[in-house]
C-alpha cells in the first residue's frame, strides 16, 4: 500500500532559477528514498497552471480559461508516494523545502498568495490559506457538522473533530 501527499502553493511568477531551485529539491528527495531502500512510486513536482498569454501561446485573460476565478500565475503541485511510514517525515521534509522556494519566489515578485486550499501544506496555517475567515470558517463547521461527518484532508475544529486545530489526514 502506497502513502500519498498531495499539496502546494501559489507563486505570481516564476523564474528559471527557482525551476532549477525546484528541481534539485525534488531529486535529492528522490536519491534520500532511493538511498533509504525505497522505491518512490511518483515523485511528481509540476507548475499546474500558466497565467494568460504566456509567450503569445495561451488564452489572453482569466476569464478565457478553466479557472476564470484564479488570480495566481501558477499553482505548483508536489505529489509524493512511498511505501514505508518510516518515511513520512521525508515528504514533508521535501515538501517544506519545495514551499520556502516557493514563498521565496512570492517574496521576490509579490504578492504573497495564500496556500490553494484543495492542496493546503502539512504545516501551513490556518490563516495563510484562509486569511481572516479562520474563525467565521470554524463556526460554519461547529454549525453545520458539529460531529465532522463531512471531512476530507484539513478539517477544521468542532466537537465531534479534533479539537484545538485540525487534523491533515494522510490521503
Amino acid at each position: 500500500m502506497l502513502r500519498r501527499g498531495f499539496w502546494g502553493p501559489q507563486a505570481v511568477n516564476v523564474s528559471s532559477q527557482y525551476l532549477k531551485n525546484a528541481e534539485l529539491a525534488l531529486s535529492d528527495h528522490v536519491n534520500t528514498l532511493v538511498q533509504r531502500g525505497e522505491f518512490p512510486a511518483t515523485a511528481l513536482w509540476l507548475i499546474q497552471y500558466m497565467s494568460p498569454g504566456l509567450n503569445g501561446n495561451l488564452p489572453k485573460s482569466n476569464a478565457d480559461t478553466a479557472w476564470p476565478h484564479a488570480v495566481a500565475g501558477h499553482q505548483t503541485l508536489f505529489s509524493p508516494a512511498w511505501s514505508l511510514a518510516s518515511d513520512d517525515s521525508l515528504a514533508v521534509q521535501a515538501n517544506n523545502v519545495l514551499n520556502l522556494l516557493t514563498y521565496a519566489q512570492e517574496a521576490l515578485v509579490g504578492p504573497a498568495l495564500a496556500d490553494y486550499p484543495n492542496y493546503i501544506s502539512p504545516g501551513a496555517s490556518e490563516s495563510r490559506v484562509w486569511g481572516d475567515n479562520v474563525e467565521r470558517l470554524i463556526d460554519i463547521k461547529q454549525k453545520y457538522d458539529p460531529d465532522c461527518t463531512i471531512h476530507s484532508g484539513r478539517v477544521f475544529a468542532s466537537s465531534g473533530c479534533i479539537r484545538g486545530g485540525w487534523a491533515n489526514i494522510f490521503v
